[in-house]
């Protein structure tokens, strides 16, 4: 393991949990072998994902089927057939959204960045100097069916506010048409390099594949679109699918490709890491009942391994300061977030967690209040106030009302490092009260059934849970995906269960 993750889980009771889970993982490195996946592709794509698709096949053993045409028409089909194929690139984001409109499309990556250019054949030898010269009579132009074709959509956006699309389309009919229409930016590049049209619109990249010029247009330049891969919603086999796409998306597998082809990858893209990437997580010990399940689908559904660390978020801490490596954070509360916010991108808040009072079953001690365990001569159970959010919130709010010194010295007071190890030894006997979370009660049937709970009334007895995704890590979209999935309404609903509040909005 690069990152001494055996160290963390030797020191830590729930860190075997995770090495439970860590070694119950199969490895799903070659399951996809043999599988079929059928890829619709936008036509100006065709030379690089033609040859990413051979290296893949060559590598996995996993067959893909391509079918190229403009965006548009891909969309088409998917529509007409959404049980057949697997994963759709378009060549902007406009058909990825309108895909999810009529719900044809879950997981999506984004995977390079293109700009409308105005081309004409080597040597330019109409002198074509801008777009302007688009409806000189002695220059023949072809352009893509916006209907069918992404170029055609984006340049037609880009040009009707200054009338300039009317007036290019204008000479499509009549004695001295000199405009037509293609079905794909490939058949418009080609017109041009055979010589059969003086100008048209294509991408950037189109251009560079096939040898054209490039005439400046600065009304193109601004709008530049980001081609995706997207699974298809009723995909059947979404681990294979979702692994060929995060390889197409990669920097270092299908990016390389792409450069090769005069196409640029997006800067920030993930790497590759291999067909079952390690994303180690750090997640404070009482949030397991919320997030495990949502982890555990996560993992599945991409075919990548997760390794999550649970423990008192002043333990996660110290470990990542010591140079363990986490690539998501999900922490207890905004304390123990902002000790390591340097590390990590802006946090997103999901969920809030009252500190309550725990006692067994009937109260025998008549304990209503943080006052009460002032009385002396009780075993009190609190999270420790350097490891755990828990503790450090407990700890400040015995020193806010003046009962810390009181509290300490009257009583025998137990630490432990998380809630939820406090929740066990109430319900074994050995505590007469416990300071925790109201999850550390209400996630555990068990413990619900044993143990009642009076809320601490202050508005500082409330701890709000953030999540953040680590700068510079090497799979950034992957992590932006598991977030989603982590702010999902099924999690939410695991939260809820699980005794939280759902703070987070979509």
């Amino acid at each position: 393991m690069k990152f001494g993750f055996w160290s963390i889980l030797c020191g830590s009771a729930v860190g075997v949990a995770a090495l439970v889970w860590l070694l119950r993982a199969p490895d799903r490195g070659d399951e996809t072998a043999g599988m079929t996946l059928i890829v619709y592709c936008a036509a100006g794509m065709r030379q690089p994902v033609e040859q990413i698709a051979a290296a893949y096949t060559a590598e996995y053993g996993v067959k893909i089927e391509l079918e190229f045409e403009g965006s548009g028409t891909l969309l088409s089909k998917i529509r007409s057939a959404p049980n057949r194929g697997h994963l759709f690139l378009a060549a902007d984001e406009t058909y990825i959204e309108e895909g999810r409109k009529f719900d044809l499309l879950a997981e999506t990556i984004p995977v390079a960045v293109q700009t409308p250019v105005l081309a004409v054949p080597a040597g330019n030898p109409k002198s074509v100097r801008g777009l302007d010269d688009l409806t000189r009579s002695d220059v023949k132009v072809v352009l893509a069916n916006p209907e069918l074709a992404s170029i055609g959509r984006t340049v037609k956006k880009a040009l009707t506010p200054g009338g300039d699309w009317d007036r290019i389309v204008a000479r499509t009919k009549g004695p001295s048409a000199r405009v037509s229409f293609v079905g794909t930016v490939n058949e418009v590049a080609q017109s041009l390099k055979i010589g059969s049209a003086d100008a048209g619109l294509v991408w950037d990249t189109t251009a560079r594949m096939f040898g054209l010029e490039v005439v400046p247009a600065e009304r193109l330049a601004k709008a530049r679109q980001t081609a995706v891969i997207a699974v298809l919603s009723q995909c059947d086999q979404p681990t294979a699918s979702l692994r060929f796409a995060r390889y197409v998306a990669s920097r270092d597998q299908g990016g390389i490709v792409f450069e090769r082809h005069q196409v640029d990858p997006l800067p920030d893209a993930d790497t590759w890491g291999g067909p079952m990437p390690e994303i180690p997580v750090m997640i404070g010990a009482m949030l397991k009942p919320g997030v495990e399940e949502a982890l555990r689908a996560f993992e599945e559904r991409e075919g990548v391994r997760i390794t999550p660390v649970y423990n008192g978020c002043g333990v996660l801490v110290a470990q990542m300061r010591a140079g363990q490596r986490a690539d998501m954070y999900v922490a207890c509360d905004h304390t123990f977030m902002r000790m390591v916010e340097d590390r990590f991108e802006p946090a997103v808040d999901v969920s809030r967690n009252r500190l309550v009072l725990a006692v067994p079953r009937g109260n025998p001690r008549g304990l209503a209040s943080l006052a009460d365990l002032a009385e002396g001569s009780l075993k009190i159970g609190l999270a420790h106030p350097v490891n755990s959010a828990l503790g450090k919130r407990t700890d400040d709010l015995l020193r806010q009302h003046g009962l810390h010194e009181k509290v300490h010295q009257a009583n025998t007071v137990i630490h432990a490092d998380a809630g939820h190890m406090l929740v066990n030894q109430l319900r074994a006997g050995s505590l007469d009260a416990a300071v925790v979370y109201r999850s550390n009660v209400l996630s555990s049937p068990e413990a619900a059934e044993r143990i009642e709970i009076t809320p601490l009334p202050w508005d500082d007895a409330v701890a709000v849970q953030p999540v953040a995704v680590r700068r510079g890590t090497s799979h950034r979209y992957l992590l932006y995906r598991l977030l989603d999935a982590l702010t999902s309404e099924t999690t939410a609903e695991r939260f809820r269960e699980s005794g939280f509040e759902w703070v987070h909005r979509r």
